[in-house]
C-alpha cells in the first residue's frame, strides 16, 4: 500500500488513527503492516517520538497475525487501545504503562473568546516550560523548544513573566498546561483552552488531547469545553 492508500484506510475511523494519521502527515518514516481490516505501524526513533508502534485494530484475531510482525526492538507502544495491552505485555517485563482518557473536540461545539490575552510561548521561556514537565528527561529540553517553533502553542504572561502555557505534542494533542501555584483559579487554562483550539481550527486540525487517569482536574475541564471521550489508551514500554 502506499500513503495515500494508507491513509484512506486510517481515515475511515480518523479519530481513533488521529495520531497515526498525523505522524504520516509531517513525514515520518515508517513500515506497515496489514491484515485483513486492521493495521501495525513501526515508525523510525527520532528526537520527538520514541513511542514508535501503534495498532489500528479491530478484534484479537487481526490483532494476533500482527503481532507475528513485532521485533525484540519493538519496546516502545503508542497510544494502545486497551483491550490490546494484555497481548503485547504478556511474559515482558514492563518499564513504563501510562493510562489516559482520549478526547476530542466536534467540530460544531463552539468555544467562548478568551477572558485574559493568550500568545504563543517566547522560546527564551522553552526552559521555563521545560522544568515544570513532568517528564522532563536530559533530552527534553530540545523536544520542547521545538514544540514552540513548530507547534501551535498558548500562554498568559504578567508583565513579560510567563505564567500560564500549553504546546502541541509531536503527534499534535494539547498537552503539559501548567499554571503557576500563584495564579491558579484565574481561569488561565480556560483561556489557552480557548486559543489553542481556535488557531488548530484555523489550520483544519481536529484538536484532541488525553488525559492520565487520576487527573480530576484536566478530565472536568475537557468535560466542561465539551470534549468527548471516544476511548482509554496506554502508553507503554518494556526491556
Amino acid at each position: 500500500m502506499n500513503n495515500q492508500e494508507i491513509l484512506e484506510f486510517l481515515n475511515r475511523d480518523q479519530i481513533k488513527n488521529i495520531i497515526i494519521i498525523n505522524q504520516i502527515n509531517k513525514g515520518s518514516k515508517f513500515k506497515s503492516f496489514k491484515y485483513k481490516n486492521s493495521m501495525m505501524f513501526r515508525f523510525e526513533k527520532s528526537k520527538e517520538d520514541s513511542f514508535r508502534v501503534h495498532f489500528s485494530c479491530s478484534n484479537e484475531l487481526e490483532l494476533t497475525e500482527l503481532m507475528k510482525n513485532l521485533t525484540p526492538d519493538d519496546k516502545y507502544f503508542a497510544c494502545v487501545e486497551r483491550w490490546i495491552v494484555p497481548y503485547i505485555s504478556k511474559d515482558k517485563k514492563e518499564n513504563f504503562n501510562e493510562a489516559c482518557h482520549k478526547f476530542y473536540l466536534p467540530n460544531h461545539i463552539k468555544i467562548e473568546e478568551p477572558t485574559t490575552k493568550v500568545q504563543t510561548i517566547k522560546i527564551e521561556d522553552a526552559e521555563i516550560v521545560n522544568d515544570r514537565w513532568h517528564y522532563k528527561d536530559d533530552s527534553s529540553l530540545d523536544y520542547i523548544k521545538t514544540r514552540i517553533r513548530e507547534g501551535v502553542t498558548g500562554a498568559v504572561y504578567d508583565d513579560g513573566k510567563i505564567i500560564a502555557w500549553c504546546i502541541t505534542h509531536s503527534d499534535g494533542s494539547l498537552g503539559s498546561m501548567f499554571v503557576e501555584e500563584e495564579y491558579r483559579k484565574k481561569n488561565y487554562a480556560s483561556s489557552i483552552t480557548s486559543y489553542m483550539v481556535t488557531e488548530l481550527r484555523k489550520e483544519k486540525k481536529i484538536p484532541f488531547l488525553f488525559v492520565v487517569e487520576g487527573n480530576d482536574k484536566s478530565l472536568h475541564l475537557s468535560r466542561k469545553f465539551g470534549f468527548e471521550e471516544v476511548g482509554k489508551v496506554n502508553w507503554c514500554s518494556f526491556e
